[in-house]
């Protein structure tokens, strides 16, 4: 889809399947088009079986897709050394108790990325206070904290590598509402001064809604609709899109009426520009 931005992130024709138990392959994502921009925080959302983690791995370079690839700045991102690649795109996932060994310190947990990466014991610190925390936290075990400040401290581990762009995978959806404006205010603030872009999934179109800059819509592996947050809240047009928002109980206007004379059609990921910004997929 053509922007006159330069993309920070480009991810082109992601195509993704895996195999069932009975050995047929199955496809997850289908002809993914999506540019992430400068100082943008974009939102994929969808119901779970969307294919929403599983692009989440793939642009962060856990997976390699079967066809396609992800740029950074015009590299391919899964190209990278896996140093180069840590501090290029980190991945913060849902269940903060599942991504710390519950058996160690907070202190031990980090000791992974201090020792590979060279991190001083200051930007440890320094990489705390940005999120709310300090070294008390660093000797105590995962089970002692709560969902929110361990989510918290999993934010911390990605800022010590300076990433470019953070992958945020429903990393609100596990906590309780008043945790999550929390860490939804505390990833705004976050993506204003330490990262170039940054990707939040979710289910939740209030939450996306709050967070995001603009949104794109995927089902069963594929891109429905994108467009800028306050088009798609109000004038979305596919029959999808407008299932996601009736089950969120909103009331959105009534689809705007469209004028198709000079529609732009992306051979890629066949989606169609009905207004600036704002695609619809047609088949």
């Amino acid at each position: 889809m053509k922007n006159f931005s330069e993309p920070v992130l480009d991810i082109r024709n992601i195509t993704q399947t895996y195999q069932n138990r009975s050995g047929h392959a199955s496809k997850a994502l289908a002809d993914i088009d999506l540019c992430l921009f400068n100082g943008e925080i974009l939102g994929i959302v969808g119901e779970s079986g969307a294919g929403k983690s599983s692009l989440a791995r793939l642009i962060c370079g856990i997976e390699t897709p079967l066809k396609g690839s992800v740029l950074y700045k015009n590299k391919p991102v899964h190209d990278m050394p896996v140093k180069t690649r840590a501090k290029t795109v980190q991945m913060v996932f849902q269940n903060p108790r599942s991504a710390l060994d519950p058996g160690m310190t907070i202190d031990q947990n980090l000791g992974e990325v201090i020792d590979i990466h060279n991190i001083e014991e200051k930007q440890i610190l320094e990489a705390l206070s940005e999120v709310g925390m300090d070294a008390s936290c660093l000797e105590k075990k995962p089970s002692s904290l709560s969902g929110g400040q361990l989510q918290r401290i999993v934010l911390a581990r990605a800022l010590l590598l300076k990433p470019a762009v953070l992958i945020a995978d429903e990393p609100v959806s596990s906590l309780d509402v008043s945790i999550q404006a929390q860490i939804l205010n505390l990833l705004k603030n976050l993506k204003q001064t330490h990262f170039e872009g940054m990707i939040f999934i979710s289910h939740d179109m209030a939450v996306v809604r709050f967070l995001c800059s603009r949104i794109a819509v995927l089902q069963e592996g594929y891109i429905q609709e994108i467009a800028p947050t306050d088009v798609l809240i109000n004038n979305s047009v596919h029959p999808y899109t407008k299932s996601l928002l009736a089950a969120a109980k909103w009331e959105t206007s009534d689809s705007i009426n469209m004028n198709f004379e000079d529609i732009v059609i992306d051979p890629l990921s066949h989606l169609v520009e009905i207004d600036k910004d704002h695609w619809v997929r047609t088949s």
